[in-house]
């Protein structure tokens, strides 16, 4: 039972690993850990990176994140685990171990975390590939934070029963879940209790904190710019009404910002001369490519992987002041006022040449104002008041 008067030491299942956040990925884990490691509840967080689940993905964490990784201090290396100290009060445990036994890669980090003398411990999860831990690790209390529906992934299509079966052991097992949406909330029924919705948030700061240097690649860009940051995958972004967004406005830039998965994809996206494909950039260069759009861009689908899921990308760009055409996606009904919302094509690109016209500096005013309610500090204070508060 957690003990209110104490802080407490997080031990977090993680969705990537803190190299990846090192060079630049930002997704809600990341986001929830940064402002952790400075909540006055908080004493330490060791980080559990991401366990790989196959042969390749476990070769490519041991180069990246044992063989190859001189961060911090190192406080322990063998030949499959690496446990090292990147910043004051947080600890990164990386191992391939789990490919061989989890249980056994969970009783070493309970080992561990007896050794150094770990109290008050809170579990939080991001990782339901396996489920063990809730057995094998000692703790006072249990969170899952519910980011999408990985049985809907399309990296996850051989094991979606498996995880489907962990998604049940969650709803049974951890005291505390958040969600993102009301489809994540039906994973967890019947349970009911201890379920809580909370969307994502932004860093005000970082998204304030724009370069003077405007980046070349999309200087060089025609404006208006019609602009899209994000992960171009098969199940989440339509590719059909971006092309039909192209072809509508001629005298205008598509510009797309994120890694495209599949190849097949580029080839086709670069066959429109006023698509502009810029590939991956790190989460410090978002600002200032985001500043550069004239309209900000999500054309998802609304499937059975979306519903799950509450884009950052919204988040994002009504922190830098700019307007937004969105499908209806899980989120998007807290900025109603301040954003376009559009399904079918036509409409969708009715509304990017709307906000074009009508754009102006009281509408941008707006949004700044809206966003600044949902700072991760303040998702993060919700989260811990829903931990100290626990019965």
């Amino acid at each position: 039972m957690i003990k209110k008067d104490k802080k407490f030491d997080i031990v977090m299942f993680c969705m990537s690993s803190y190299t990846d956040w090192e060079r630049g990925v930002s997704n809600r884990n990341f986001q929830v850990f940064n402002s952790l490691k400075s909540n006055n509840l908080v004493n330490r967080i060791l980080l559990i990176d991401y366990l790989p689940q196959t042969k390749k993905r476990a070769l490519r964490n041991w180069k990246e994140n044992i063989f190859l990784n001189n961060i911090g201090k190192t406080i322990r290396s063998t030949l499959h685990t690496k446990i090292y100290s990147p910043e004051e009060n947080v600890y990164v445990y990386s191992t391939v171990k789990n490919i061989f036994n989890y249980k056994k890669c969970f009783k070493e980090i309970n080992d561990y975390l007896i050794k150094e003398d770990y109290k008050n411990i809170v579990l939080w999860s991001y990782y339901p590939i396996n489920t063990d831990y809730f057995d094998s690790i000692d703790y006072d209390i249990s969170v899952f934070d519910t980011v999408d529906n990985w049985a809907e992934h399309a990296s996850y299509k051989k094991i979606k029963t498996k995880i489907e079966e962990n998604y049940k052991t969650i709803r049974d097992r951890a005291n505390i879940i958040f969600v993102l949406s009301e489809a994540s909330e039906k994973m967890f029924y019947p349970r009911v209790d201890k379920v809580y919705h909370i969307t994502q948030g932004i860093d005000l700061a970082h998204y304030a904190n724009k370069s003077k240097l405007i980046n070349n690649d999309i200087a060089k860009i025609s404006r208006p710019i019609i602009g899209y940051l994000g992960i171009i995958q098969e199940n989440r972004v339509n590719l059909d009404m971006v092309e039909y967004v192209a072809k509508k406005n001629l005298d205008k830039s598509i510009v797309l910002v994120g890694p495209i998965w599949k190849k097949e994809d580029e080839e086709r996206l670069s066959k429109f001369s006023n698509i502009y494909l810029l590939g991956a950039k790190e989460y410090v260069e978002a600002p200032d490519y985001i500043s550069r759009f004239d309209v900000g861009i999500i054309p998802h689908y609304i499937n059975d992987f979306i519903k799950y899921t509450c884009p950052m990308k919204l988040y994002e760009y009504l922190a830098c002041g700019i307007s937004v055409v969105t499908t209806d996606a899980p989120g998007v009904e807290q900025f109603k006022d301040v954003v376009s919302v559009a399904n079918d094509f036509e409409r969708f690109n009715s509304c990017i040449n709307e906000e074009l016209i009508s754009n102006s500096q009281e509408k941008v005013q707006a949004r700044l104002d809206l966003i600044k309610e949902h700072t991760w500090k303040k998702k993060v204070d919700q989260m811990m008041e829903h931990i100290v508060n626990f019965k």
